[in-house]
């Protein structure tokens, strides 16, 4: 009897995570001074140069935020600075957090078809966004760290490579 109670617990708190994106795409933002995680939504200036290519690497949110969604971020940009850390910085990759709940930013939630907290990884080259993939598995890999780990990695070799 006590493992039907904890499986309900458990499968009742799981909803919740998994509703609480979805159900604060559209609300409206609120500002918090602590919290500047948003980088500018356009590229560098150095960026845009004729043919340049660059991966950029970012993380959609809204203003709620649960413990899985900061580990969400938190993972994927550990990926990125731990095996991308050359890429980073001379600029073949950049690396943005995006709160779509800014009036701003919701065009990116039709634009990458954001159902929840999500990484999206573009490829521009010249400043124009020529393809890009929403990593959308991130949320079943959460609890499954090397497999989160290996899907993030091979996603940005792949754009890097050009694949």
């Amino acid at each position: 009897m006590i493992h039907k109670r904890q499986l309900m617990v458990f499968l009742t708190t799981l909803l919740i995570c998994a509703a609480l994106p979805i159900l604060t795409i559209g609300l409206p933002a609120q500002e918090n001074p602590e919290q500047k995680t948003d980088l500018p939504v356009q590229l560098k200036a150095d960026s845009t140069q004729l043919g340049e290519r660059i991966i950029v690497v970012t993380y959609f949110h809204t203003n709620k935020r649960c413990k899985s969604c900061k580990l969400i971020e938190s993972m994927s940009h550990d990926i990125l600075t731990k095996d991308f850390k050359d890429q980073l910085a001379d600029g073949r990759i950049e690396w943005r957090t995006v709160n779509v709940s800014k009036s701003e930013n919701k065009h990116f939630v039709d634009k990458y078809e954001l159902y929840a907290q999500s990484v999206v990884i573009s490829e521009l080259i010249g400043g124009r966004e020529v393809r890009w993939s929403n990593l959308d598995q991130v949320w079943q890999l959460l609890r499954k760290p090397d497999e989160f780990y290996t899907y993030i990695r091979t996603e940005v070799q792949t754009f890097l490579d050009g694949k």
